[in-house]
Parts: C-alpha cells; structure tokens; sequence
C-alpha cells in the first residue's frame, strides 16, 4: 500500500506506480523494501522509513535503482509521473547497458 493510501488519503495514479516500485524492488531483492512486525508497523514503514539499499552484491545498475527508489517516494510529486516515464527510463538504460536475450526497447 501506498503512503497515502496508508493514511486514507486521496488516491491517484501515482499509487499503483509506488506499488510497481514495490514490486520491482521485490523482484530484484527477492524480499518486499517493508514489512514490520504486525499490519500497523507495515504501514508505519510504508509512510516513514526510505527503502533499504539494494544489496550491492546483486549488482544492479544504479540507474535501475534509482528508477525503484524513486517509484518508492513517499511524496506522490517525488514519484514518477506516469508508467511511461518509467518505460522511457528503463529502455534508455538497457540501450546503455545491453542484457543477453533482449529484443529492444518496448514500444
């Protein structure tokens, strides 16, 4: 859940982009960036603690990770503004930094 949706607050697309922060981060660490000891922790980390650092031994570029990092800001303005910037960042990086089996950037 996103900060704001912790706090009841008034929902916007920029809920489901922290929620793909979420994912993405999970994705790569193989654990969710927060999780407390009960539901009320949880959210307490999801509206106040920054994610943890990516593990440098996972080796994942640093532009990969601050697209994440940024996905995961708690201010909606701080975020992304939309999935395309988000696409546009992540191909931009992959055209610097090829990876085997990839067929280009997404349309």
């Amino acid at each position: 859940m996103s900060p704001e949706q912790c706090q009841g607050a008034e929902l916007d697309h920029r809920s489901d982009l922290y929620a793909l922060g979420i994912i993405m981060y999970e994705t790569i660490t193989g654990v969710p960036p927060f999780k407390g000891k009960n539901i009320v922790d949880t959210f307490h980390k999801h509206i106040i603690e920054p994610p943890p650092a990516i593990p440098e031994e996972l080796a994942v570029p640093s532009k990969l990770a601050n697209i994440i990092y940024q996905s995961l800001a708690k201010d909606t303005d701080d975020r992304p503004q939309s999935a395309s910037e988000i696409t546009t960042e992540i191909n931009q990086l992959l055209m610097q930094q090829p990876i085997a089996n990839w067929s280009g950037p997404v349309s």
